[in-house]
């Protein structure tokens, strides 16, 4: 990932003839060593087109929790409404195996996890 970074950052300056970091941060990874934090890891990517429909859902504020959900499935840069619906076309590129970990995957058993996991950040910050 670092070197598709630095390989487009270089040929965007090029082409645009401007110098200087095109991404905010450096690409950063980590490894996934157990189940556990594979599924925190499927929620954050899945959860992340929240904050496009309710901005403020990290600090429990969501003022249609089923819009939310729906948003969320109908996202079409997102492979979450595979996990949801077995005949996804995209469960067929994506690994078997992922869809035995996470059985139990909701929009709202997600969001609700997440929204206790960021008030406890809060409240240890």
């Amino acid at each position: 990932m670092q070197k598709l970074g630095i390989a487009y950052t270089m040929y965007f300056n090029v082409r645009y003839e401007r110098n200087g970091n095109l991404f905010a941060k450096p690409f950063k990874s980590r490894h996934i060593a157990d189940d556990y934090y594979l599924q925190q890891v499927l929620q954050y990517i899945h959860l992340n087109p929240a904050e496009i429909f309710e901005p403020e859902w990290k600090m429990g504020r969501v003022k249609h929790l089923r819009k939310l959900e729906k948003k969320l499935l109908e996202y079409p840069y997102s492979s979450f409404n595979a996990f949801i619906d077995e005949d996804d076309p995209l469960r067929k590129i994506l690994d078997a195996e992922i869809f035995e970990l996470e059985t139990q995957l909701s929009p709202k058993r997600m969001i609700q996890e997440a929204r206790d996991y960021y008030s406890d950040v809060k409240m240890l910050s």
